[in-house]
């Protein structure tokens, strides 16, 4: 079946060119959703049907099934947008879910539509990445960026949970997963409209980050990369900040370019503020996830970090918040 495939690939008469940007276009997604089959028509000008060809028979080289993981073929097979579905109430979307912003105080975050999902080959340019702009991020109005898996609640933060990984508007890395901060080695907090970059290098399970296109460093080795992983940004205190998204493919940091800096970077370069044992439920209640950060605690305009069961009820809290709210 190999070789009939191949000898299929060679009577399609492809330039190197075309061979290459599909390539290309393959090694980023295995899957075509029309517009990305559209956009490699016009890039090509190969027609949509020898694509989708050229397509199925690498995916069937590769071992992959039109249906994969359990996930239908028309279901996104990676991270094109935020998903309504997935989204704190206090949190809006818009430009076709592409951006997120505060309209409610308290806390609350928002996944994207689809997981990063370890490659089935691996290779030595092997990268996970998205990256967001940050839209007025001040004292009172907190931005996280990170990774969590499916069970992330959407009522927490990502980072004050088991379940995620976050850098705060800081540079203080969360990681929920072993209750541990760091402080990223540049000295700098993020401004309005600076872009934060979150990555995953594969092969060493490394989580890495970057700044207006410069590597911060490595965040965290040892990722969960046989779970899938949910792109996640995090929204706290008062209102009218948030993201703009960008899942790629163009991005002011290009991971392949920086592969040996990345999986030559050690993750003690950080540096460490404190390790803790990880919460348990009743410790988390009485912890305050922010207790070196410099943020103006009044209770009139912060709603300070929830990650217990307290926030249970929170999708029946809107009746409670549009009362206060008029108030």
């Amino acid at each position: 079946g190999f070789v009939n495939d191949s000898v299929s690939l060679v009577d399609m008469r492809l330039t190197v060119e075309q061979h290459s940007t599909l390539l290309a276009a393959f090694q980023h997604d295995a899957f075509l959703d029309p517009p990305r089959l559209a956009e490699l028509s016009d890039g090509t000008k190969l027609k949509t049907d020898s694509i989708v060809r050229w397509f199925t028979i690498h995916r069937k080289n590769a071992g992959l099934s039109d249906q994969t993981e359990g996930h239908e073929k028309n279901e996104p097979t990676r991270p094109t947008t935020l998903d309504p579905n997935r989204c704190n109430h206090r949190i809006a979307l818009s430009q076709e879910n592409m951006r997120a912003m505060k309209q409610k105080t308290g806390q609350g975050c928002v996944l994207a539509n689809a997981p990063f999902r370890r490659p089935v080959e691996e290779s030595e340019n092997n990268f996970a990445y998205f990256e967001v702009k940050m839209i007025d991020p001040n004292g009172k109005k907190w931005i996280y960026v990170g990774l969590c898996d499916e069970d992330m609640r959407v009522r927490d933060l990502p980072g004050c949970t088991k379940h995620s990984f976050a850098l705060s508007m800081d540079l203080i890395f969360w990681n929920g997963w072993t209750g541990t901060q760091r402080a990223a080695s540049l000295g700098e907090c993020i401004e309005d409209n600076a872009v934060l970059g979150c990555g995953i290098d594969w092969s060493t399970q490394k989580l890495f980050y970057t700044l207006n296109g410069k590597l911060l460093g490595v965040a965290y080795t040892g990722l969960p990369v046989t779970r899938p992983l949910y792109p996640c940004v995090g929204l706290l205190g008062r209102t009218g900040h948030g993201v703009e998204v960008n899942f790629g493919p163009t991005f002011l940091f290009t991971p392949s370019t920086h592969i040996a800096e990345i999986q030559n970077m050690r993750e003690e370069q950080w540096i460490q503020l404190h390790t803790e044992d990880p919460l348990s439920e009743e410790e988390e209640e009485d912890s305050d996830y922010n207790s070196s950060q410099d943020i103006d605690y009044d209770s009139n305009d912060w709603d300070g970090v929830v990650t217990s069961e307290e926030d249970d009820d929170d999708d029946d809290d809107d009746d409670d918040d549009e009362e206060e709210e008029e108030e």
